[in-house]
């Protein structure tokens, strides 16, 4: 196939040697690929009367050899002009430069998806929650300011944002000492009942020096039915950022003996996570609905693999 590419200006690469080859290449032959891809896309376009839609396969590729270089070379690339356009794709390519700490490229690859609007869509959820980790992890002024443009925008057309969205862009409101942020980012949900949710507002308020409004929410963990056996708790940077304001002596003595004493049961139950908030709002998501598996868009994993055992965590179903 080297060969057939590189030697022969008049040959042609068909449907079937483009889909074999994606799925029996190994690390040293994805500049093979790249070249086949861009000499599929070129030639005789009315030729080809295929449905395969190789684009989420072929980024699968470059993710399963974790070369992100090589999957943003080609998606980049003039001769593969339209080969990407599919929502999975871009959302394969966005994690790969995510995974591998290529914040500005995330955001460059997430503002071509904006404005090609594919398939109508101008905001992808997934696209987003990326987006979003991606300014996260840079916490600079420049990321923030995007984020908060990229932000107006999803609320000025009336976009449902994910909650995982919501707290990547009220975290990195409160990185940047925009607690006030934070806490509108968080009243744009319909429930503030969920872990990364109110150690989110906790921190904020304790960077407000508002601890009155804090121990309602502390104290909301323990009186819920048997909150040990529920996804709560406040992580210890959280807890040591309020306790760090209530010495400072701005309560007063019944706040304080109340907040000591809700400080306790929370010890006592379990309920002081040993993380950070950084680690919470950064947790990998693993969940996937099973329900929901395209073949064509799962073909290069089936090649790869004969058992698909995908990890299910708690709680990622309301994600959405």
């Amino acid at each position: 196939m080297k060969e057939f590419v590189n030697n022969d200006s008049t040959a042609m690469v068909f449907t079937d040697d483009l889909k074999n080859m994606v799925h029996l290449c190994e690390a040293e032959d994805v500049d093979l690929i790249g070249n086949m891809i861009k000499m599929f896309n070129e030639q005789n376009k009315e030729a080809r009367f295929g449905n395969f839609v190789f684009g989420p396969v072929v980024m699968r590729m470059y993710h399963h050899f974790d070369n992100p270089d090589a999957a943003l070379k080609i998606f980049e690339d003039s001769k593969a002009c339209d080969f990407f356009d599919q929502l999975a794709t871009y959302q394969i390519l966005m994690d790969l430069l995510y995974k591998h700490g290529k914040y500005d490229q995330v955001r460059s690859v997430f503002d071509v998806l904006t404005e090609k609007q594919i398939r109508m869509v101008k905001y992808p959820k997934n696209a987003v929650i990326l987006v979003m980790a991606a300014c996260y992890k840079q916490n600079t002024k420049d990321s923030f300011e995007y984020a908060s443009k990229l932000w107006s925008n999803l609320l000025s057309v009336g976009h449902n944002i994910l909650r995982k969205s919501v707290s990547l862009f009220a975290g990195l409101a409160l990185n940047q000492s925009a607690p006030h942020i934070t806490l509108e980012a968080l009243s744009t949900l319909s429930s503030q009942k969920y872990i990364s949710v109110f150690n989110l507002k906790a921190a904020a308020l304790a960077d407000l020096n508002r601890l009155e409004d804090i121990i309602p929410i502390l104290r909301s963990t323990l009186d819920a039915d048997r909150p040990e056996m529920q996804n709560n708790g406040f992580t210890e940077d959280v807890i040591a950022k309020i306790q760090k304001n209530v010495e400072k002596g701005t309560l007063n003595k019944v706040m304080e003996k109340e907040f000591d004493l809700i400080l306790k049961g929370l010890s006592q139950r379990k309920l002081i996570l040993p993380t950070t908030l950084d680690a919470l709002l950064c947790k990998e998501i693993k969940y996937f609905d099973t329900t929901d598996r395209s073949p064509l868009h799962t073909s290069f994993r089936n090649y790869r693999s004969t058992t698909h055992t995908q990890p299910h965590r708690e709680g990622l179903k309301q994600m959405y």
